[in-house]
């Protein structure tokens, strides 16, 4: 048992990254929400809004002896949006680079052999040999005589005296060429990406969790109050037709 825990939490543990919490803060609600903090104070000290939160209409709250007032429905309501801004603007300022990229890998793979030079694999290729850590990932085990082959053909063979002649360079046939090189480059280069910056990614969550959580409350608040009125009225009109 003890095994099977450490295994699936090595197993979290390896996969912990950004893509899997983007719908937190990169959806319309959480882009919306990054203006709250600016211009929330319109909405919280607004008498109007808090009247057109009431629930007179619609569940006859006035009648109701419990649950929320308009105005704490609207103070959870700020608050739960001020949380959510932090937290997409947190995650638009810390999220790596590989995210801006894509937020998935398909999506990052497909802009990055669109629009990528040679000049960002070479850099790519450097982060992978030069960073000190064993790949992350099968594709990291590329070999470097075949990456060097890809440059042959991306800038042109090294003459004798060691320059390049550009001449013979075709980056167009090495991209078709070495496809499956630059494939396996990208998606060990996302990985490193998407599971950096772990400690923002959890600040992001943590924030972004608190603020749905407060949005959550007025909606149940909501919800209990038009299902009890609605059962109140239907057992009101049952007893005086039996009348």
């Amino acid at each position: 048992m003890l095994n099977r825990l450490q295994g699936k939490w090595q197993t979290f543990k390896y996969n912990y990254g950004w893509p899997d919490f983007v719908f937190l803060f990169d959806g319309w609600l959480a882009r919306a929400a990054i203006a709250i903090p600016f211009i929330g104070y319109l909405i919280i000290f607004n008498d109007y809004v808090a009247e057109g939160l009431s629930l007179d209409i619609l569940a006859n709250e006035s009648a109701l002896a419990f649950g929320l007032t308009a105005s704490s429905r609207l103070k959870f309501i700020y608050f739960g949006l001020l949380l959510l801004g932090v937290a997409s603007m947190t995650y638009f300022w810390r999220r790596p680079h590989a995210i801006k990229l894509g937020k998935s890998l398909f999506e990052y793979e497909e802009n990055c052999l669109r629009h990528f030079t040679v000049n960002e694999y070479i850099q790519i290729h450097g982060n992978i040999r030069g960073s000190g850590y064993d790949s992350f990932t099968v594709h990291g085990d590329y070999y470097d005589s075949e990456y060097d082959n890809f440059l042959d053909v991306a800038l042109g063979p090294k003459e004798k005296n060691g320059e390049r002649d550009f001449s013979l360079s075709n980056w167009q046939a090495a991209k078709n060429k070495y496809e499956g090189l630059l494939r396996s480059m990208l998606i060990e280069n996302y990985h490193r990406g998407k599971t950096s910056r772990r400690t923002s990614l959890t600040i992001c969550i943590v924030t972004a969790a608190l603020g749905y959580a407060l949005l959550a409350v007025p909606s149940v608040d909501v919800f209990i109050k038009v299902v009890t009125d609605i059962v109140l009225n239907n057992g009101i009109e049952a007893a005086n037709e039996r009348h």
